[in-house]
């Protein structure tokens, strides 16, 4: 991408100017690139004048002067990507990679799905032939090689609609946008309809209360039970209806010298009532050097609060946090708040007291 991919985006909007101008604009400047040079692309089509173009910045500052000087000039608008995306074949070797490196992430497959998964390159639902390749492959691909045509996707999806509602006169279909550019891509369109069936919701908010001060939205979960980790996880046992009660394990203490059911004699304060109880798996495992802390320090603190360090990671990875990846991501300007019911722990150090006694509080 060369060194000033931070100074200058690396995609330009056009305005005003009609697809085959744009391409023919395109022709004209790559031809002029050297071998060297990444050419630039059509990446989207919105409208009939509407698209954008993905590549170098200082290619897309010739194009943005190339465009300003037709005898109709368009409107040009940088879109703050930093990166290339939906580029063609260039991006193919970006997008293995990029395969590679996630090849961990859970992600969900093409039986899980509620709904048809339409092709923004085509329009048209995928098919059992496009399912061969794992949603996650097809997701990544279609982000960085695949051309959007949401002109065509639209048109498509529209006729798919119209179909129904004339073959079911009851049928009401939604189309709800989600995300910053939702409302612009749908509002261009949403006077096209002809159909009373269909209704467009420009963003998902036009159909929600007015938001107050103090509302919160969770886009992030770390869930940790016994036998289980995670929502899912957490949904066996929910689904299952188990109980994660067991026997104190003896790995925590010996359960005999507290608890003696049939011995006849009164509870005392070093007797239990109980034997069982709910037990993390391997609740004392740490990543000492994840946050930085020696494992001697480690050792003197409260299990509850290794646990809590992992799970405020998981929560933000869950959430899709990635430090530093855009403007609103600024590390500057996120915080870790938590309550905590009990800080007793310090009490159990007493009796060997360290050089990290009573750390974190």
């Amino acid at each position: 991408m060369g060194p000033d991919w931070r100074a200058s985006p690396c995609v330009l909007s056009i305005f005003k100017t009609r697809t085959p101008q744009v391409e023919n604009c395109l022709s004209e400047l790559n031809s002029t690139l050297d071998a060297s040079d990444m050419p630039l692309r059509l990446s989207a089509i919105f409208d009939e004048n509407s698209t954008s173009v993905t590549g170098p910045g200082r290619s897309l500052d010739k194009l943005k002067s190339t465009i300003s000087s037709l005898p109709e000039p368009g409107t040009c608008r940088w879109a703050h990507v930093h990166g290339f995306y939906h580029g063609g074949d260039e991006m193919k070797q970006v997008s293995d990679q990029v395969k590679n490196d996630i090849c961990g992430i859970e992600f969900p497959n093409w039986p899980v799905l509620h709904a048809s998964l339409r092709s923004t390159a085509t329009g048209q639902i995928f098919q059992a032939n496009d399912k061969s390749v794992s949603l996650l492959s097809r997701a990544v691909e279609n982000i960085f090689c695949d051309f959007v045509d949401w002109k065509l996707t639209w048109e498509a999806a529209m006729a798919d609609y119209a179909k129904k509602t004339r073959h079911d006169s009851n049928a009401t279909i939604r189309v709800i946008g989600i995300g910053p550019s939702a409302k612009s891509l749908l509002g261009a369109n949403k006077d096209k309809i002809r159909d009373a069936g269909i209704q467009v919701i420009g963003h998902l908010s036009e159909e929600l209360d007015m938001i107050v001060d103090d509302d919160i939205a969770i886009v992030g979960v770390s869930a940790n039970f016994p036998g289980e980790k995670g929502l899912d996880g957490f949904w066996n046992i929910i689904s299952d209806a188990r109980s994660c009660a067991t026997e104190i394990p003896g790995s925590r203490f010996n359960v005999s010298d507290y608890h003696q059911p049939n011995s006849g004699a009164p509870n005392t304060p070093r007797q239990m009532g109980s034997k069982h109880g709910n037990f993390l798996d391997n609740p004392f495992t740490f990543d000492t050097e994840f946050f930085n802390i020696s494992p001697r320090e480690a050792k003197s603190m409260d299990p509850q609060q290794r646990l809590l360090l992992h799970a405020a990671v998981e929560a933000l990875d869950d959430a899709g946090y990635s430090p530093g990846a855009t403007p609103s991501f600024q590390q500057a300007s996120f915080g870790v708040y938590v309550g905590a019911a009990t800080g007793d722990y310090v009490d159990n150090l007493r009796d060997e007291i360290d050089v990290y006694y009573s750390p974190g509080k």
